[in-house]
């Protein structure tokens, strides 16, 4: 099965719609970082979100997303001996920002959104469940005898890119995002290999969530998809190329409201995390 690239109902609609995920028709509603070539200390780095899906052959990949102050939770680099610093950009244009590293070495940039309501009738959200490997969310809505009721969530997005300045190599690092994919183990550059993943949420691993695995390069290409064994991790076999990898945690809401009593409030606090890389040789 091709996990979060077919179009679930409603869902693609909203996530587009609302907030910073501002693009026209989306046909998917995987967001990314899309990775620039390597770059060296000074040069002006353009930070690009694109939300869509697998396209044809020759077909740009998803759409621009434009940038939106009020929905955004962080939008930062974090530099290879320097702290997060804020990335500037232009409210309501794309790209969502850009950025001048000083420093050569590997960099980690990562946008993370406020979240925003989002309900879809019962068989559109048991759709969407098994599309997305939610497997805890259908179980426990069988538990609770509410697989006829909508389902309501609060979702957001934590995504991350790596990018290489100067003569290093990509490397990836714990920046603190509610749910985090990290690199644990990559190829060279221009070299295949395997890439090591570890899963977090709240910065302990999570054993179960379904991690997707797509090459930038082949947009005509089979999605790879692998689920975290005990210790949060995953490993795939890859060529040289651009890679993204995505993956969604949902928890049983508790906000201030709770749930009983409140049939409009959110049952689930859903994340949708993402990495981007780019491990193409140099100078290709």
């Amino acid at each position: 099965m091709r996990h979060r690239r077919a179009c679930v109902g409603g869902l693609v609609v909203a996530l587009v719609s609302v907030g910073p995920l501002i693009a026209s028709a989306a046909s998917g509603h995987d967001l990314w970082l899309e990775p620039p070539p390597p770059s060296a200390p000074g040069d002006l780095v353009t930070v690009e979100a694109r939300i869509g899906h697998t396209g044809h052959a020759g077909e740009a990949r998803g759409e621009a997303v434009r940038r939106d102050a009020a929905r955004i939770v962080r939008l930062e680099a974090h530099g290879p001996a320097t702290g997060p610093s804020a990335l500037p950009g232009i409210d309501g244009q794309a790209p969502l920002g850009v950025l001048r590293p000083a420093e050569p070495g590997p960099w980690v940039l990562a946008y993370e959104t406020r979240p925003f309501r989002h309900t879809l009738p019962a068989a559109r959200f048991a759709a969407y469940l098994e599309e997305e490997g939610l497997d805890r969310v259908a179980h426990a809505r069988r538990v609770e005898g509410t697989l006829e009721t909508p389902g309501r969530e609060l979702v957001s997005r934590a995504v991350k890119m790596l990018l290489a300045v100067g003569d290093s190599a990509p490397a990836d690092r714990r920046i603190g995002l509610p749910v985090e994919l990290i690199a644990e183990q990559m190829p060279a550059p221009g070299e295949g290999g395997t890439l090591a993943l570890r899963v977090e949420v709240g910065g302990a691993p999570r054993s179960g969530v379904l991690v997707d695995l797509d090459a930038l390069d082949r947009p005509s290409g089979p999605v790879r998809a692998e689920r975290t064994g005990a210790d949060g991790r995953v490993r795939f076999s890859i060529e040289p190329g651009r890679w993204l990898a995505t993956a969604v945690h949902a928890r049983p809401f508790d906000g201030a409201t709770g749930r009983a009593g409140d049939a409009e409030s959110p049952a689930w606090r859903t994340v949708f995390a993402a990495w981007t890389v780019d491990l193409r040789a140099p100078g290709s």
